[in-house]
């Protein structure tokens, strides 16, 4: 999957979204890579983006890193509806080709708010900041790309290109991606196409049993899925069966066919290019039994651990 940001609609126990939610309170999802798009930046009153610079500012000379309480944006959904409906209007008449699809976004996302107690929008924004945060120029541009794009609610503009949203090339693209760029790929509870009745809300996931791997990151950890789109609870659950199940090595049957096989392209290769029986017979020999060594060692490892 890539970098990538996601849009969540999720309940709360009140209308005061603090930082610190509840990720299993989460009702629907959306994803987008590497931008914000712009129909979710419309839920955020101006006022906010302004706040979510300045903890980044602080937290930046600080000397912290970003993490999810400083980085996400928050909006409780009355309010989010509010900015949304009041100004598109407005963006509308500068940009005619965003009405239709954005009407239908937010058809899409109400249902699911609705459906919602204490509904809010949180923009999980930590992964886009973390793209700039090495380097102060950088994340200053980033800064005023955020609040530059986010100002397009306020004062349209087709003469202004956005940049963390792209909403330039969502109103020069045809469908499909129009819609991705204008509001991501959805994940669950919702739908990009119109209907006469709401998606059934998804069940809420069941986090794993299991303890976090210590090589995966926090965020990613709690958002369950990894960079790549691997899904990262189902794989440590996984690794948790085959650890006790007696290990995670091969059976001897593969690690033999492994080994044999590597020994055979090794012998033939070598023997292509040298010319020579002997280097041939060497190389595939030595990888044939490195392989079956380090699967005894990983064997002995297993064995010592039980």
């Amino acid at each position: 999957m890539g970098n990538s940001v996601s849009l969540l609609v999720l309940s709360g126990p009140s209308a005061e979204v603090s930082a610190e939610v509840d990720m299993d309170a989460v009702t629907g999802e959306w994803m987008t890579q590497y931008v914000l798009p712009f129909l979710w930046m419309g839920f955020v009153p101006d006022a906010e983006w302004e706040r979510h610079a300045e903890r980044l500012h602080r937290a930046l000379e600080a000397g912290e890193s970003p993490e999810a309480d400083t980085c996400d944006v928050s909006v409780p959904w009355p309010l989010a509806e509010q900015q949304f409906r009041s100004r598109l209007p407005q963006v509308a008449a500068v940009w005619p080709e965003v009405r239709e699809p954005a009407e239908r976004f937010l058809a899409d996302v109400a249902s699911v708010a609705e459906r919602t107690d204490g509904a809010a929008v949180r923009l999980q924004l930590t992964e886009l900041v973390e793209m700039s945060w090495g380097d102060e120029s950088d994340f200053e541009q980033y800064v005023t790309d955020i609040i530059g794009d986010a100002g397009l609610w306020s004062e349209p503009s087709r003469l202004l290109r956005g940049k963390v949203s792209e909403v330039h090339r969502a109103v020069e693209a045809a469908e499909p991606e129009r819609s991705f760029l204008l509001g991501g790929e959805w994940s669950y509870g919702g739908a990009p196409a119109p209907r006469s009745a709401p998606p059934e809300l998804p069940e809420p996931a069941e986090r794993p049993k299991v303890p976090k791997p210590a090589h995966v990151p926090a965020t990613q950890w709690e958002n369950r899925y990894g960079p790549h789109g691997e899904d990262l609870w189902e794989a440590a659950e996984y690794q948790a069966l085959v650890r006790a199940a007696g290990g995670d090595h091969l059976p001897w049957y593969w690690a033999v066919t492994i080994a044999v096989v590597f020994g055979l392209v090794l012998w033939l290769i070598v023997g292509m290019f040298t010319q020579s029986m002997l280097w041939a017979v060497i190389v595939g020999g030595v990888v044939l039994v490195g392989i079956l060594t380090w699967w005894v060692l990983v064997v002995r490892r297993d064995a010592a651990k039980r």
